[in-house]
């Protein structure tokens, strides 16, 4: 019987060595993992910070070539008012006649008109 309470005392005393070490390794093992996990997040923000001053700059680039655009789209409305305002009227008479004196179209190719073509050469 007292090697039984021996054996027991010995087993009792390796389980709550084993547990202490074991807690001893797990609690610093949770500590860094509660600081990276809080570095996770932070740097998750700051990622978000950033694609949404990006994305920001991008809509101000945008803008700013909208802006240009509508700019060059009132000037060439002005140009082409100006010009309008300088060229003769025609009637209809005289804008056929300026039509008929426009070249005639240059004849075209017609492409293989609907062959097979095998080695440059039509099929047979």
């Amino acid at each position: 019987m007292k090697n039984y309470k021996v054996i027991l005392i010995i087993f009792l005393i390796l389980i709550s060595t084993t547990i202490f070490i074991a807690f001893q390794y797990i609690a610093p093992l949770k500590r860094q993992n509660n600081a990276l996990s809080a570095n996770i997040n932070q740097i998750t923000k700051r990622i978000t910070a950033l694609e949404l001053d990006k994305t920001m700059e991008q809509i101000s680039v945008l803008k700013a070539k909208n802006i240009v655009l509508k700019k060059e789209i009132e000037d060439l409305k002005a140009e082409l008012s100006r010009i309008s305002k300088k060229a003769p009227r025609l009637s209809r008479k005289g804008l056929r006649q300026e039509i008929k004196k426009l070249p005639e179209k240059e004849k075209t190719v017609l492409g293989n008109k609907g062959f097979l073509i095998k080695e440059s050469r039509p099929n047979q």
